[in-house]
């Protein structure tokens, strides 16, 4: 590996996130992703989340988002990278790679069901039932008391007629499959995109239902994490969810001046302890908001290691290191290449304002939608402040 002189103090992970015996193997295939919108990139570049977090564990990565110079960069970062780790370029060698940790006796972790039929039941930590069972969107009300749900309508998807119209609602699929990043979710404000959103959710296929939901007036909605073992839920900590546009996350800040409350961390700690009871094990989250009337609402499950988890388990000690209280997400494609682009995000991460947690090759992946794809968080005084710099970012690494 080759080594870059390390100008900024290690970063330390606020806590582990699964328990020995366990090894991290994520790559799952396109009929499992197709509800998020998946391409054959992203069945790779999501076996390479979580760097510097799973030390100690074994992993099966691809070899685009760990290579000498993408983890020399995390290096310098502060970010250590000490695991056990089985690199594929192929999805026969993933499969390969998971296969022999199966018969070293590992039970697998992963953020999306393994493909169908591949890897025996048992060797699994989460079954694929239980997982599916607490990500849809419908079966909410089995973990989550009913106080703090969302107001809203379960309505068979081949019939939009079942529900009257009188107001902006958001329509979520109701569904089993794997979902996120608001790929399943449509916003509608009047009756022809409340029609449209129906046809629009079923020619993605899978789902029988829709979940009608009525737009809330929401202060703040955070994705929090929690870590389910066998001795209980530990809060790790929440991101307060950014939008594009309603139902679509286009990232995440973490904020001492807008803190979640603990209210809701009590709350999402009891939901954690409903799906700890059924078996659940490793990461999980949840979509908490709270309106202006003061409710606290669990919108969504997310049974999965969330966008935010690596933000929310290195931000105590990034902000600790820089002096710098708020952090927030900042992810780029670059034209650079990953020499080109270590060059150029050297000095905020020198500077302690940038932490990166995934750098990916373009060059080592045969489908990849840039030279360089980078993920992590800018740090600053104020909200403001850190949209600052992550603008200054995008302008070292060419993106507008």
């Amino acid at each position: 590996m080759t080594q870059l002189a390390t100008r900024t103090k290690s970063l330390v992970p606020l806590m582990p996130l699964f328990e020995p015996g366990v090894a991290f193997a994520a790559r799952t295939d396109l009929r499992q992703t197709r509800m998020i919108g998946f391409t054959p990139f992203a069945l790779d570049s999501v076996t390479n989340v979580l760097l510097g977090l799973l030390n100690g564990m074994p992993t099966v990565r691809h070899i685009c988002g760990v290579t000498d110079e993408g983890l020399a960069v995390l290096e310098r970062a502060g970010l250590h990278v000490d695991e056990d780790m089985r690199t594929f370029e192929t999805a026969a060698q993933a499969k390969r790679r998971t296969k022999e940790l199966i018969e070293e006796g590992y039970k697998l972790a992963w953020p999306y069901p393994l493909p169908v039929a591949t890897y025996p039941k048992k060797a699994q930590l989460v079954s694929r039932d239980l997982w599916r069972q607490l990500n849809n969107k419908k079966n909410l009300a089995d973990i989550v008391p009913a106080k703090h749900l969302p107001d809203r309508r379960i309505v068979p998807l081949d019939d939009p007629a079942a529900y009257t119209f009188d107001g902006p609602v958001f329509l979520k699929s109701g569904t089993s499959e794997a979902t996120g990043i608001g790929y399943a979710v449509r916003h509608c404000t009047t009756e022809a995109e409340f029609r449209a959103a129906f046809d629009s959710l079923k020619a993605l296929g899978d789902a029988s239902d829709v979940i009608v939901e009525n737009d809330m007036d929401v202060v703040s909605c955070w994705c929090v994490s929690l870590v389910l073992s066998d001795t209980g839920v530990r809060y790790a900590g929440a991101a307060e969810q950014l939008f594009s546009q309603p139902g679509h996350q286009s990232g995440s800040s973490i904020d001492p001046a807008n803190p979640f409350p603990k209210a809701a961390i009590a709350l999402a700690r009891k939901v954690g302890e409903a799906a700890r009871a059924l078996g659940f094990r490793g990461v999980a989250g949840l979509d908490i908001g709270l309106t202006t009337t003061g409710r606290l609402i669990v919108f969504d499950p997310n049974f999965r290691i969330q966008g935010s988890t690596a933000q929310v388990m290195l931000h105590g000690s990034a902000t600790k290191r820089s002096g710098l209280p708020v952090s927030q997400a900042a992810s780029f494609n670059s034209s650079l290449n990953i020499r080109q682009l270590a060059r150029a995000i050297g000095g905020p991460i020198d500077d302690g304002w940038y932490v990166p947690v995934r750098l990916i090759d373009g060059a080592r992946h045969p489908e990849p939608p840039s030279n360089s794809t980078l993920t992590g968080f800018v740090l600053g005084k104020t909200q403001a402040d850190a949209a600052r710099r992550r603008a200054q970012l995008g302008k070292l690494l060419g993106v507008s």
